[in-house]
Formats: C-alpha cells, sequence, structure tokens
C-alpha cells in the first residue's frame, strides 16, 4: 500500500507525496507518477530501482518550496495557490530507508551542471521537511563524463552510473561525428 507523507509549506499549502515501496515498485503493482521527468530519466529510474533493491519508500517527483515574488502572493486566489504550486523545486526522487533519507536526481548523462542540484535539494528538504533521519546524497546515471563524477564524489555526493546508452546530445554527435 502505498505511504503518504506531508508537510505544510511556508504559504499554508499542504505538499503531499505518496511513495512506493520497493516490492510494490518491482512487481509493478503501483506505476509511479513521474511528473516531472524525461522519458530516458523514467525508463532509468526503474532500472536503477530494479538494480540496486534499496529497500524503502520511493517518493517519486518530491516537491520543495520556492520563495515566490511579491507580485504572486498578492493575485486571487486560487491564481495565487496555483502559481506557487507550479513554482515549486522538484526532486527526482526522495527515499525513505529504516535509517536515512536519499536525495536522488536522476540524469541521463552526467555532467558538471548535475552537481549542484543534490547540495540544493539537500538543504531545502532539511530546511522544509525537517526530517528525523540523516540525508544522502546520490546521483544516478545512465552515462557520465568522469570528471563531472569525481567532483561530485569529492562534495560527498554518491554517484552510480548504470552504465546505460543514452541518446547523444546534438554537439556531442557533432565531435564524435568529427573524431571517426
Amino acid at each position: 500500500m502505498p505511504k503518504r507523507i506531508s508537510y505544510v509549506d511556508p504559504y499554508g499549502y499542504t505538499i503531499e507525496a505518496i511513495g512506493y515501496t520497493l516490492d510494490e515498485l518491482l512487481r509493478r503493482e503501483y506505476t509511479p507518477k513521474f511528473r516531472y521527468a524525461k522519458p530516458i530519466e523514467r525508463q532509468l529510474a526503474l532500472i536503477w530501482v530494479s538494480r540496486r533493491r534499496i529497500d524503502g519508500y520511493y517518493f517519486f517527483g518530491f516537491e520543495l518550496p520556492r520563495e515566490v515574488e511579491p507580485e504572486i502572493l498578492r493575485l486571487p486566489e486560487p491564481i495565487r495557490r496555483d502559481a506557487i504550486i507550479l513554482s515549486r523545486f522538484k526532486v527526482d526522487c526522495i527515499v525513505e530507508t529504516p535509517s536515512e533519507w536519499l536525495i536522488v536526481e536522476i540524469k541521463d548523462r552526467l555532467q558538471s551542471t548535475s552537481i549542484s542540484q543534490p547540495l540544493f535539494y539537500e538543504q531545502l528538504f532539511k530546511q522544509y521537511f525537517k526530517p528525523t533521519k540523516p540525508t544522502r546524497k546520490l546521483l544516478v546515471a545512465g552515462q557520465a563524463v568522469s570528471e563531472a563524477a569525481a567532483v561530485a564524489k569529492s562534495l560527498g555526493i554518491e554517484v552510480d552510473v548504470l552504465n546505460v546508452p543514452v541518446p547523444r546530445k546534438p554537439a556531442e554527435q557533432l565531435l564524435y561525428a568529427l573524431r571517426a
């Protein structure tokens, strides 16, 4: 049975997340909603879950509050509410284990720009959700630039490269063709 957790954001709106157990995900008893992920990131998330099999509850698309501009606060309801909800940060996955919380970002290709998200989201998660267990940061990627993985690890972010082929971006395709 999915687990629901909730907390109230600084504007008085409830943020609710639905978590699925490892068993529920592996048996495909429930299909998680990947509301904010690219299709390749959805595939990588399911590959990661099935390969790593971390026992706990998986909350995909976990929302964290964002400070909004004062003019948004002056909007009439329900426009104000919708603007605040749409502005929230979305963490790819939060995993609650018996002993800790994992802050997980899933990328098709781990690059330098990926490193800041787990650091940033961990701070916001602690500030707003106020977990009673320790947190751990994790970057999951289909492929990785080795320097980015090394820097992430040096900053205390675990890196899990799945070695799954992912579509190349146009500039990478051009560079690849020039080297051939």
